[in-house]
């Protein structure tokens, strides 16, 4: 890890995520190979709401050499799913284009094929179309 990585992750949990950003962006020019400034951008980009960024900096770092890094590609894998799941919400919110968030959301088996979440892509599906999953337990 580099300092400007914990400069940037000191940022970011201190809400300052505009400057977070701009240090990263140092960070990257500097380590382009290194997937973890790209998961702290992306981490910052997700603190302003700006979700299709994050996205693509969460992407970048998983596209990166894990070794490289400190980062756990399992919690990239994570902010990845949140980022998507807020980008479609939104989407869906403020555009009320139900089809355009549920391709947003789908984005995540074309990153993440085998992904930790894509057994939970039907449920925020239905999320998504406004269709809430009920769980009836039968009576034995």
């Amino acid at each position: 890890m580099a300092y400007g990585s914990l400069f940037s992750t000191k940022l970011i949990a201190d809400g300052r995520f505009q400057e977070a950003v701009e240090t990263a962006e140092r960070e990257i020019a500097t380590a382009p190979h290194d997937p973890e400034p790209y998961f702290n951008r992306g981490r910052a980009l997700a603190g302003l709401e700006r979700w299709e960024a994050a996205v693509e900096d969460y992407t970048g770092a998983l596209q990166r050499d894990a070794d490289a890094s400190a980062v756990d590609p399992a919690e990239i894998d994570d902010e990845l799913f949140f980022a998507l799941r807020q980008w479609a919400v939104s989407e869906r919110d403020q555009s009320k284009d139900v089809p355009r968030a549920l391709a947003v959301l789908d984005r995540y088996q074309g990153i993440c094929p085998q992904g930790r979440h894509t057994a939970d892509l039907d449920t925020w599906r239905d999320h998504l179309r406004g269709v809430e999953t009920v769980w009836i337990r039968e009576r034995v």
